[in-house]
């Protein structure tokens, strides 16, 4: 009679891990954004996909930000924005720490130059131990190979690093109390005389036999 329920039982211990296993390994989707400083809104700067587990990652679309100089000779009839306004954005997301929190930006600040010219800028996406990214930055701008001019060249470099656990700190021997809840007892240290009485009455006996000898 147990037999039909414990073999219900281990089908759906067998369905649920197979289930969690292929969703963690099935590869995952980010959008990540640029914000200028003069705009009110971001805009969509890359879209990827990556695999958590080899942190293999596809760029599946790329919009590279507007020139910084059109940008600034367009404003030039406004005097309110500054210049930095025209040349630096915030690269981020939207990301929240669980569900049920709102979500909320998190980027950081690069000039809008790394985008520009014949650079391959390197974004940098950091994971979280739940596989999602909660930061991304721009590490390095490359310069671009004369080989890689064509249009089906990469125009970004998208590289997916995973948080590290911190140092553990190296902690003392714990006390091991006696059973009557007391510690162990300090061993203390033998004085000089102590640990050489031996030396001592050694050389008082030569000291007595030699002088008899001489007499």
């Amino acid at each position: 009679m147990y037999f039909p329920s414990l073999l219900s039982c281990l089908f759906a211990s067998y369905v649920a891990t197979a289930t969690a296993s292929s969703s963690s390994s099935s590869p995952l989707s980010t959008e990540l954004l640029y914000w200028p400083l003069s705009s009110p809104n971001p805009l969509r700067l890359v879209e990827i996909t990556y695999d958590p587990r080899t942190l293999e990652s596809t760029v599946l679309s790329y919009t590279p930000p507007k020139s910084s100089s059109s940008s600034s000779s367009s404003s030039d009839d406004n005097p309110t924005n500054p210049s930095d306004a025209n040349s630096l954005a915030r690269l981020g997301l939207y990301t929240s720490a669980s569900s049920d929190d709102a979500s909320h930006w998190v980027g950081s600040l690069t000039s809008l130059s790394s985008f520009e010219g014949d650079v391959l800028p390197v974004v940098t996406v950091y994971l979280g131990p739940d596989n999602q990214v909660y930061h991304a930055a721009v590490s390095d701008v490359k310069a671009t190979p004369a080989a890689s001019s064509s249009s089906s060249a990469p125009k970004l470099q998208v590289n997916f690093v995973r948080q590290a656990p911190g140092p553990n700190p190296h902690l003392n021997t714990p006390i091991v109390l006696s059973p009557d809840g007391t510690g162990p007892e300090e061993v203390v240290e033998k004085s000089l005389i102590q640990k050489y009485w031996w030396v001592i009455g050694l050389v008082m006996v030569l000291a007595m036999t030699g002088g008899g000898d001489g007499k």
